[in-house]
């Protein structure tokens, strides 16, 4: 809460004090599951600051006050910390009843010598350059702390406060609540159903409503679609184009987290799994996943997004990976690659590849490592015309069946 307190000037030119006393507000959600209770969080940041400003006759006084805040977090994904006002107002408002504020800042990068007046704001510069921006409302908060990695030790950082006077501003008292939301994650993972079952989510994610592409995985979509399998995925709902008719759940019942698959179109065929989880944990049987899906872009892989990475993807307890491009065709004369994709397999133990590239379009191999321990190796490569490379020197065949 901001106050200010004025005094009339006297008529023989005495000067005038303002007194602010801030009292910020601090709002805590550590988002946890039931496996993460060891996380924690905490910030430190002055409940009460005093600040004095002494108003002469001079036009304009200028006021700044850096506070040093600290925050402290366990969880593994770091923390985020939002500032706004209390409300959709965000001046400081006269508790005695006249009608002066004292505003926020429009914008962003104010400077206080000559871009503000009877105004206030906010920096996080770690050398206060009194370049000011605009107190955000309690609905739009400002997102101003954004670490996404585990603390080693406490964080450290100044926020910093400008306030340029004006000699014309009334007596009286001014306040505002500031609030300071900090939000920790805890792990959780999600557990991705089968093979099969994906192949049903990403045909549901083209717009397909035909029961029979969901109960044969290898009926091959029509050219009216265009799937982009550079899939995204992040914490968040990639696009809002995504709609329930396009979307499923992909997470298994016992999944601590849940995990979500959609579609939309945006010239390709666009693919987002979102979740809260921060580990994917994909199924033994992986079987039949990109089957019969044509027009496929070039490249099979992940973009990550909402400071999520490749690490948060587990694909070491798949065993089957039969089918898994049986009848997946691309855009670019009938050819694509997968070696992104097939690389997440190489800390598995892949016993089953049967049909895998099966009258695919797959057209270069780099890598192939992750064939090693497979048992089963039928139509691996059967009717597999566009393939042009294949690079067999890292594959050890061995107890094949």
């Amino acid at each position: 809460m901001l106050k200010s307190r004025t005094h009339k000037r006297s008529f023989c030119g005495l000067g005038q004090r303002i007194n602010f006393a801030l009292i910020f507000s601090l709002a805590f959600f550590l988002i946890k599951t039931q496996d993460t209770f060891a996380d924690s969080v905490s910030i430190t940041v002055p409940s009460n600051v005093n600040i004095q400003a002494d108003i002469g006759t001079q036009a304009k006084t200028e006021v700044t006050k850096t506070l040093d805040l600290t925050v402290n977090s366990s969880s593994s994904t770091g923390y985020k910390l939002y500032f706004s006002s209390d409300s959709a107002e965000t001046g400081l408002i006269s508790t005695t009843g006249n009608s002066f504020k004292i505003t926020s800042v429009y914008g962003n990068n104010n400077n206080l010598s000559s871009a503000m007046n009877n105004q206030y704001g906010y920096n996080t510069e770690t050398v206060d350059n009194k370049l000011y921006n605009y107190i955000p409302a309690l609905a739009s908060p400002a997102l101003i702390r954004n670490v996404t990695t585990q603390l080693t030790a406490a964080d450290n950082f100044k926020f910093n406060l400008g306030f340029a006077l004006r000699n014309n501003i009334p007596a009286g008292s001014y306040q505002r609540k500031l609030v300071f939301t900090l939000i920790s994650e805890g792990e959780s993972t999600g557990k991705i159903v089968s093979g099969t079952e994906l192949n049903k989510a990403l045909k549901k994610g083209l717009g397909i409503t035909d029961q029979s592409y969901f109960n044969d995985p290898l009926k091959t979509t029509s050219n009216s679609y265009y799937p982009d399998l550079n899939i995204s995925v992040g914490k968040n709902k990639c696009s809002n184009d995504i709609t329930p008719e396009r979307t499923s759940l992909i997470s298994t019942p016992d999944s601590e987290a849940p995990v979500y698959l959609g579609g939309y179109r945006n010239s390709w065929d666009k693919y987002c799994i979102w979740t809260p989880a921060t580990k994917l944990i994909f199924p033994e049987n992986l079987s039949y996943i990109f089957s019969g899906l044509t027009n496929i872009n070039r490249d099979v892989s992940f973009t990550f997004n909402d400071g999520r990475d490749s690490n948060m993807l587990d694909f070491s307890k798949v065993k089957d990976a039969s089918h898994l491009f049986h009848k997946t065709t691309g855009y670019y004369s009938n050819k694509f690659k997968a070696d992104e994709f097939t690389n997440y397999l190489k800390k598995a133990e892949v016993e089953n590849i049967e049909s895998l590239y099966e009258d695919s379009g797959i057209s270069v191999i780099d890598d192939t490592s992750f064939m090693s321990n497979a048992k089963n190796i039928s139509n691996l490569f059967k009717n597999a015309k566009y393939l042009e490379t294949a690079d067999l020197s890292t594959w050890t065949i061995s107890d094949m069946e």
